[in-house]
């Protein structure tokens, strides 16, 4: 083995294995030279001399290497501190980082928080101040979501979809849309569908007593309003009206449906609904189906600008208002055509409109009913010439009050008939329908 090859082998051992191997070896190394040396002094004091200070710089050397050894062994004591000094600092910075990386979660879920509230807190405001304002402008708060080619849709519609409204009650709403809509079933064989969105239930009680169907059948107006159907759906379970009213179907309301009005109000001035509720009667109306099924549609609406209300003047062509002829009822004519004309940013389609006089003695007015006609058509100016006074006027048969409960005026009375039959003819005319 040459020095290069016991090296390599040195190199191999551990460093406390090879030092103390090192001391040993300086030991027996230094007795060696002692007891050669020792030999040697009796021959040569010189030599012994020598041979004493080799012996005492092997010892010196050998000490030298325990005190290197000694030295190594406490930095590497120090050394194996160190790291675990720096364990610990590391265990703590870590600590620390995920202490922060917690209270950062923290931060942010409270932030999330606070978001909340202050939208909520915002949406309530909006509420307030659309509960305590004037009920056109809560109607038209937000901008409008109207279906998918709502415009396009409605002017191109096949099915011309008209209100009968009026903001004030007892003034013939009901018994013209029910006679009216049964003359365009009779005489002009229109496929109709009546919608009854008075909670008060008039229209439904006077059409399905007549056949016979149950006062305590379902409300379908809630479902209408609801969002959770289709026009398929509205063609398929609106209610037959018997084989005196021929392709005439009903959407029947009740008493219920005014609270349920409420709900969607609040719903949609909170923000919780997905879509606008303005829009759904005309969402509805302008499916295929419904206009596969029906040629007209009449809506009965109630004396306010409740959700039904409001879904009608979003949905319809045209308007007609029945009043008496007086001044105080066509005071609430003007009020309302107002407030009807502000509907129109949300329907353009919605261009026509007509004033009748219902509840008259006789079929001619009298010069006070007439002056108070003539005072309605001043209400019409907003409309641009798309509106007129009718010249028919609907007086108060006795056989009208009496057909309540059994069949509509227009099956029982040839007088009745032919009255609507003259104010039918005169709003397809207008209406080209």
């Amino acid at each position: 083995m040459n020095l290069h090859e016991f090296f390599a082998k040195l190199n191999e051992f551990p460093g406390d294995v090879l030092w103390g191997a090192v001391a040993t070896a300086a030991s027996l190394i230094g007795a060696t030279f002692l007891g050669g040396w020792g030999l040697k002094s009796a021959i040569s004091g010189t030599a012994h001399r020598d041979a004493k200070a080799e012996a005492d710089l092997a010892r010196l050397r050998a000490n030298t290497a325990e005190t290197d050894l000694e030295k190594l062994k406490l930095s590497q004591a120090r050394a194996v501190e160190r790291v675990q000094d720096l364990a610990i600092e590391n265990s703590k910075l870590l600590s620390l980082v995920n202490t922060r990386q917690a209270g950062g979660a923290v931060e942010a879920q409270e932030a999330a928080i606070v978001a909340d509230l202050r939208t909520r807190v915002s949406k309530f405001d909006a509420l307030k101040d659309a509960l305590f304002g004037a009920e056109d402008d809560l109607w038209r708060m937000k901008a409008p979501a109207p279906p998918e080619k709502f415009e396009s849709r409605m002017r191109e519609s096949r099915t011309r979809i008209v209100t009968i409204a009026n903001l004030k009650g007892g003034v013939g709403k009901t018994t013209t849309a029910a006679n009216l809509a049964a003359h365009f079933s009779i005489a002009r064989g229109k496929r109709v569908l009546l919608i009854d969105f008075d909670y008060q239930g008039s229209l439904t009680r006077m059409m399905t007593l007549g056949v016979k169907i149950p006062l305590g059948s379902s409300i379908l107006a809630d479902a209408l309003l609801g969002g959770e159907v289709d026009g398929k759906w509205t063609a398929q379970v609106s209610r037959e009206l018997g084989a005196s009213l021929p392709g005439m179907r009903l959407i029947t309301c009740g008493p219920t449906f005014d609270s349920f009005e409420n709900r969607i109000l609040m719903r949609w001035l909170l923000g919780e609904t997905s879509d606008d509720v303005r829009y759904r009667l005309a969402k509805l109306l302008l499916s295929q189906s419904v206009q596969d099924e029906f040629d007209l549609v009449i809506i009965d609406a109630p004396p306010r600008l409740s959700v039904g209300t409001v879904n009608a003047l979003c949905a319809s062509h045209a308007i007609l208002v029945p009043t008496v002829p007086d001044r105080l009822s066509v005071d609430a004519v003007g009020r309302f055509l107002q407030r009807a004309n502000a509907f129109r940013e949300l329907n353009s389609s919605l261009l026509k409109v007509g004033i009748v006089a219902c509840l008259t003695e006789t079929t001619i007015l009298k010069p006070h009913e007439a002056e108070a006609m003539d005072l309605a058509r001043t209400s019409l100016d907003l409309w641009h010439g798309q509106g007129k006074v009718m010249e028919t006027s609907v007086r108060h048969f006795t056989s009208l009050g009496r057909a309540a409960g059994r069949e509509i005026g227009y099956l029982q009375d040839r007088t009745v008939r032919e009255l609507f039959d003259k104010l039918g003819a005169e709003v397809a005319q207008q209406w080209q329908m």
